[in-house]
């Protein structure tokens, strides 16, 4: 990790992809400074690119920036003796050069090495920015009320006490507006819970950020560490996330926060190894196209491994028979991609060439995408999806409402089939599987063009498939 003459900064990252796509040969040669390691396994690879340009890598889901990893470590099994020695490692570490890299990517504006007054009037204020968001969640007021309380939290410079009676008197006053408690919380459906987890969550976030005023040049840098353990130890994934976090919060003063945090650090104990380093993306990079989610819609990163495998050419016909919510054809008419089977890539100015989508180039040129459902809603979602889309890519994709085993296409006229067929979980059932994938692979087969029709099929349910 370090920059090289003037060039832009190189360093090495943990990449999490398909397994499929890094064995293939043609995706070696596109990579710079080659230096593949095997030690994470084999859906991980380590590599050493250029961030910015692994940012835009579409087979991504996250990106770890690993500052240094320690091996043939004997732990000894006595929890103080091991405890200690994962204090030690963290001091072995170069964070300022860590955080350089991380600061990057993310263009951090705060106090990234604040002083012991900065820390203690930052997290007198992140204690009480935390507790009031918190109460504001559970209130069960409207957003609207919510909004107004926050301001006057602001006014009343944050105190706790106030801004309670206050919240207590728009209880008292908007009773119909609380939401009831269930009263047998057993019988409230786990999805339901989810949701509802899920909505108080996003709710508390949005409250916390009304609550805090403060400048970013303001904000002292936010900290969580997260552990990923493997091995017999005896500390766990907790403790050592813990003693090794306290280690950095001595050394550079920065806030805990779980849940609002700006950087997290990955620890990763693998039996008598350690690895350690940053994660560079906060959410996974697989959070695109999609705006109208089904039960069962796929990760945009899955959707272009599989349109990968398949090879699109110039001018190809690509088909999704069991469209759902449109992920696929939606990924694949992206113009935030590139033809990656274009087999006259010139090594030197690879990477260049396969991120020119920078520039807006389109990812397959001249492909056309159709993409349908038997059940209406989907369709509707397909088409809600499609409109949220750039006029460039909405004018490659077409939807329909058809039977996947009755296709209204005429023979040999499709070069690409790519669909996420239903596994018999979510969607469909395992007991009408067989029937339904022998019919569909067979209206696949009459549509295909002759000799280059080529499907890429995905399914957990492999022995109905295979019947």
């Amino acid at each position: 990790m370090g920059d090289t003459k003037g060039q832009a900064l190189f360093s090495r990252c943990r990449l999490r992809c398909l397994t499929g796509l890094l064995q293939s040969k043609k995706f070696w040669n596109l990579w710079p400074r080659e230096r593949i390691e095997r030690r994470f396994g084999a859906e991980s690879k380590a590599c050493e690119l250029e961030n910015k340009h692994v940012m835009k890598l579409r087979s991504i889901d996250k990106v770890h920036l690993l500052s240094k990893g320690f091996q043939n470590l004997k732990f000894t099994g006595i929890m103080d003796t091991d405890i200690m020695t994962l204090k030690l490692l963290s001091t072995c570490v170069n964070w300022q050069k860590t955080i350089s890299v991380w600061d990057r990517v993310n263009s951090f504006t705060g106090i990234k090495y604040p002083s012991m007054a900065e820390y203690i009037v930052a997290k007198e204020i992140e204690i009480k920015i935390k507790a009031l968001s918190e109460s504001f969640r559970d209130s069960g007021l409207s957003s609207q009320i919510l909004d107004d309380l926050a301001n006057k939290a602001c006014a009343m410079d944050l105190n706790y006490d106030n801004v309670q009676i206050e919240m207590k008197k728009l209880q008292q006053s908007n009773l119909s507006l609380v939401q009831p408690e269930c009263p047998n919380s057993s019988t409230v459906n786990k999805t339901q819970k989810k949701l509802e987890l899920k909505e108080k969550n996003a709710l508390e976030k949005i409250m916390y950020n009304k609550l805090d005023k403060r400048k970013e040049e303001e904000k002292v840098l936010k900290y969580r560490v997260t552990c990923l353990r493997k091995g017999d130890h005896c500390f766990g994934s907790q403790d050592a996330a813990h003693h090794f976090g306290g280690e950095l919060q001595d050394q550079y003063n920065w806030v805990v926060d779980l849940s609002h945090y700006d950087l997290n650090i990955l620890l990763c104990i693998m039996r008598d190894e350690l690895y350690c380093g940053v994660t560079l993306t906060k959410e996974s990079l697989h959070h695109r196209n999609i705006t109208h989610f089904g039960p069962t819609t796929l990760r945009a990163t899955v959707c272009y491994g599989m349109i990968r495998l398949g090879c699109p050419n110039l001018g190809d016909i690509i088909v999704d028979p069991l469209g759902g919510g449109g992920s696929l054809s939606i990924e694949g008419s992206n113009p935030n991609l590139l033809l990656f089977n274009d087999l006259d890539y010139d090594e030197s100015d690879a990477l260049e060439t396969m991120l020119v989508a920078e520039q807006g180039v389109l990812t397959f040129p001249l492909t056309f995408h159709l993409c349908g459902d038997i059940h209406p809603k989907a369709v509707m979602r397909t088409k809600a999806n499609i409109s949220s889309m750039e006029g460039q890519q909405r004018s490659k994709i077409n939807t329909l409402t058809w039977d996947a085993t009755k296709l209204p296409l005429r023979d040999g006229v499709v070069d690409l089939f790519i669909s996420d067929l239903p596994f018999g979980k979510r969607c469909g059932s395992k007991k009408g599987n067989p029937h339904l994938y022998t019919n569909v692979v067979r209206e696949m087969a009459r549509t295909a063009v002759p000799g280059t029709g080529r499907a890429v099929l995905l399914t957990h349910d492999t022995r109905s498939f295979c019947k």
